[in-house]
């Protein structure tokens, strides 16, 4: 790793010298190439303008020996490659050195073409114009050649005497006389440029060289903690422990080795917390084990008691339910046997009180009376009887059907007439308000509740029955203002045989059977009472109905009419 990261700065850093210092070689050497021909074109011009001016004389007495002698004063001059003179015609009069026949031709037209911006001679052609000044030309079949070029002017004198008298041609008119040409070679200025341009790689090569070694050295000072900082995380990794990396600099590579240090400073302590939990992990694992071989141990003597009590309760089942079976055997054997009886000894009583009434004495019409009372007291305790029976076994039908409430309750009022005595009863129900139920079961569920509140209320009691509907359930309500019952005794009163007062007339079914009428309905019934205040009895009935069973209305209204009987 230490050696890929010092050849990567090194690499990086390296290219960003040399492309850096090559650009600055190569803008140098540029400027350097501009500048030397900017002066040369300076020389070469200002040369130019000098020679017109010296070649004028020469042009106008058209001596060619003159000139050719101006000319060779300048093999002196450095760089001259060739230079020649021509009138304004464009004859050749003076040359001097080597001059490409090829480079003449296109001086000679670049110089007619500015000639086509000069003076109109009158002879057909154009000169150039007084005012010019010289200028300077590139070839590029030529390249390494700078030709500069100055037209020669002067004053035409009248006659020979009048140059000699006149010689700064004060007198006459300033008209264009030649042209003088010079050609200067470029080989110098590219040896110049070429050992610019090797001097500058050199000078660049030494700088990349010493940026590389230097940057070896430094990427080799920066990665060294770096190294040690990938050792010792290595050895975290393989679950050493590593030494602390000591970093002497003070930049962002020491803080990340005192982040480090610190990072290992945790995971000692951490690990050490570890193992301290580790150990104490493997005690409370060793005493968990015991407790659960010990309460594995009470569980399994849990299951045998647990097993042992459901065997006693499968046993018990078995009891009870053979008691139950012996029960409902018993009460259906004795209900059939006492019905047979009860029903000729009721029914000799009501022929002797019917036909015998007159011939009997006093008191054998009282103990015919009595007979007649305990008989129908009878015969109602085996119909309860039957009818619990029924219940019990699942076999009591329901024919529902929408019944009037306040008539149901008003007929089963009027069949206890007897027994109202001097009580007054207040019916608080609608006369339109409604009941999805069967007509019979309920009429019997109304006549064992009125009996009661008949039997415990005084003779100058009242007896209240009202009916509400409170969002989805029908309410129905018989309170008393009787003796009440104690406490102690109402969570037991709906059950089968069970009496608050043992000593007083019934069997204790009155309660459990409309319990059972009404739980069969879907609803539910409750009591709240105080000795001495009265009861109140609230059945709640759902105003959805049950699922009506397979009955025959004539059963039922056989039931109410042998209840009416009674």
């Amino acid at each position: 790793m230490k050696a890929k990261l010092a050849l990567k700065f090194a690499v990086f850093t390296t290219a960003i010298l040399a492309v850096s210092f090559a650009s600055l070689g190569i803008f140098f050497v540029h400027k350097q190439r501009t500048v030397v021909l900017h002066d040369l074109e300076q020389l070469s011009t200002a040369l130019a303008t000098d020679l017109a001016a010296n070649s004028a004389f020469g042009l106008v007495t058209r001596n060619r020996n003159q000139l050719k002698d101006l000319l060779r004063s300048l093999a002196n001059v450095r760089d001259i490659k060739f230079s020649w003179i021509e009138d304004r015609s464009g004859g050749l009069l003076a040359y001097f050195g080597e001059i490409p026949f090829d480079l003449f031709h296109e001086i000679c037209v670049k110089i007619r073409r500015q000639g086509r911006r000069g003076v109109n001679t009158g002879r057909g052609r154009n000169v150039p114009s007084t005012g010019e000044r010289a200028v300077v030309m590139r070839s590029e079949k030529f390249p390494g050649l700078l030709v500069a070029s100055a037209p020669v002017t002067g004053a035409r004198p009248a006659s020979p005497e009048a140059l000699i008298l006149d010689p700064g041609g004060k007198k006459g008119r300033q008209v264009y006389l030649g042209t003088v040409v010079v050609g200067f070679s470029l080989e110098r200025v590219d040896r110049d440029i070429l050992s610019a341009k090797k001097q500058s790689l050199a000078i660049i090569s030494v700088v990349g060289l010493i940026s590389l070694f230097l940057t070896i050295a430094v990427v080799h000072v920066i990665t060294r903690p770096l190294y040690q900082l990938k050792t010792a995380a290595e050895q975290v990794m393989e679950g050493k422990t590593p030494p602390f990396v000591t970093v002497k600099s003070r930049d962002e590579i020491r803080d990340l080795a005192e982040a480090f240090n610190q990072m290992v400073r945790q995971l000692l302590s951490n690990k050490e917390a570890l193992e301290k939990a580790y150990r104490d992990l493997e005690a409370v694992n060793a005493s968990l084990e015991e407790k659960v071989a010990q309460r594995t141990r009470i569980l399994q003597n849990t299951v045998e008691e647990l097993s042992e009590a459901r065997d006693q309760l499968e046993n018990a089942y078995n009891e009870m339910k053979a008691m139950y079976q012996a029960k409902a055997a018993f009460l259906r054997t004795a209900s059939h046997e006492l019905r047979t009886p009860l029903t000729a000894i009721k029914a000799n009583i009501d022929y002797m009180r019917t036909y015998l009434n007159d011939e009997l004495g006093e008191e054998a019409l009282d103990i015919v009376e009595a007979v007649h009372k305990n008989a129908n007291n009878m015969r109602a305790v085996v119909e309860n009887m039957l009818t619990m029976l029924r219940i019990d076994s699942e076999s009591m039908p329901l024919n529902i059907e929408s019944v009037n409430l306040y008539q149901l309750v008003a007929g089963a009022v009027s069949e206890l007439k007897a027994l109202q005595g001097e009580r007054m009863i207040n019916i608080r129900i609608p006369e339109d308000l409604s009941i999805e139920c069967d007509s019979a079961r309920f009429h019997d569920l109304c006549f064992n509740i009125l009996s009661n509140a008949y039997k415990f209320t005084p003779e100058n009691g009242t007896v209240n029955i009202s009916a509400d509907r409170q969002r989805d359930s029908l309410i129905i309500r018989i309170e008393d203002d009787g003796e009440g019952i104690p406490q102690e005794h109402l969570s037991s009163i709906f059950e089968p045989f069970y009496q608050v007062h043992p000593g007083r007339e019934g069997s204790g079914l009155g309660l459990a059977i409309v319990k059972a009428v009404v739980e069969k309905h879907g609803g539910r019934i409750s009591a709240a009472s105080s000795p001495g205040e009265g009861t109140v009895f609230t059945i709640i009935m759902p105003q959805v109905s049950p699922v009506k069973t397979d009955s025959s209305s004539r059963q039922n209204h056989e039931f109410i009419r042998e209840r009416k009987e009674q």
